[in-house]
C-alpha cells in the first residue's frame, strides 16, 4: 500500500460534529484517528482506532476554529500502511447561520416549592425559551429556576434554544 492515500473526506453536521470518512483498501485491519483542534493545539477526541472508515466527533465544536484529522492505516500487526490528513475550518457563523440545536440533557429537581431546571447549552445559541406549566419564559442561561410550586401539583416542562436568526425544536416534555 506505501504512499497510497485513504482518500480522507471532511464535513460538519448540523450537530457540529464533524465526520472523516475515507477508502479502506484490503490488508488494512485498524484505522488511527487523531483529530486535533488547530488553535488551542489540543486533541479533540483521544486517539482512537476504529475498524470501519468513518468517524464521527462529539457535537458542538468551537467555531472559528480549524481542525486536523489525521488517519493512519494499520495491519493486524500495528504496522503503519499508509496515512493521510486534511485540515478542515469551521466558519464562526456556523451555529448562527442554521436552526439551533434542540438542548440535551434537560433535567429538572425539585427542592421544596422549588424547581430549577437544567440543560446542555447549545453551539450558536443566544437565548432559550423555557415553558414551565403552560408559560414560556426566555433566558440567556441553561438553567431556569421557577418558585411558588403546589405540593401535590404536576407541572409539565421542555426547553428550546434561539439565536439571532432561528428558533430550535421544542426538547422532549418533561414533567415534575
Amino acid at each position: 500500500m506505501g504512499n497510497t492515500k485513504l482518500n480522507l473526506q471532511l464535513r460538519f453536521n448540523d450537530n457540529g460534529s464533524l465526520t472523516a470518512t475515507w477508502t479502506k483498501y484490503a490488508g488494512v485491519a485498524k484505522t488511527q484517528v487523531e483529530i486535533y483542534d488547530q488553535k488551542d493545539k489540543v486533541m479533540v477526541e483521544p486517539v482512537l482506532k476504529v475498524d470501519g472508515n468513518s468517524f464521527t466527533t462529539h457535537g458542538n465544536l468551537k467555531t472559528n476554529r480549524k481542525y486536523k484529522v489525521v488517519i493512519i492505516a494499520l495491519d493486524a500487526t500495528g504496522r503503519r500502511l499508509s496515512d493521510d490528513g486534511q485540515e478542515i475550518l469551521m466558519p464562526s457563523d456556523f451555529y448562527t447561520s442554521r436552526v439551533p440545536n434542540t438542548p440535551e440533557n434537560v433535567k429538572a429537581t425539585v427542592s421544596g416549592s422549588t424547581v430549577t431546571i437544567t440543560f446542555d447549552e447549545v453551539q450558536g445559541a443566544s437565548k432559550y425559551d423555557v415553558e414551565f406549566a403552560g408559560k414560556i419564559t426566555e433566558v440567556s442561561i441553561n438553567r431556569f429556576v421557577q418558585n411558588g410550586l403546589i405540593l401535590g401539583n404536576t407541572y409539565s416542562f421542555r426547553v428550546r434554544a434561539k439565536n439571532t436568526r432561528f428558533t430550535g425544536a421544542w426538547s422532549a416534555l418533561g414533567s415534575v
